[in-house]
């Protein structure tokens, strides 16, 4: 047996010889499916490349989003707290007043 029969090679990759008196000759694809086969593969490969992308700025996208929200959110929350510390400040300056009108009127 020559070494060539003896090789074990994935039928997926390359497919598998035939041998006839020990004269290899050539399978059934030719160069053009070969390089076929390999574009179409850079192709997908590609392609996937370009939806990982996509995915991954869809993903930035809606974390810059997400940001934005809690940021608006946050100022909302900050103005509220504003507010009502205005509101306590009013009510205690009313408090003074009635303070005030309480001891005028006692004397």
């Amino acid at each position: 047996m020559s070494l060539k029969s003896r090789l074990i090679i994935p039928s997926s990759v390359f497919p598998l010889p035939r041998f006839r008196e020990n004269i290899w000759t050539p399978p059934e694809w030719s160069y053009n499916d070969l390089s076929e086969r390999i574009t179409k593969r850079k192709k997908k490969r590609e392609r996937q490349r370009e939806r990982k992308k996509e995915r991954t700025r869809e993903r930035k996208r809606e974390e810059r989003e997400r940001e934005r929200e809690k940021e608006i959110k946050r100022g909302r929350e900050k103005e509220k707290e504003k507010e009502k510390e205005k509101e306590k400040e009013k009510e205690k300056e009313k408090e003074k007043d009635r303070r005030l009108k309480d001891l005028v009127l006692r004397f």
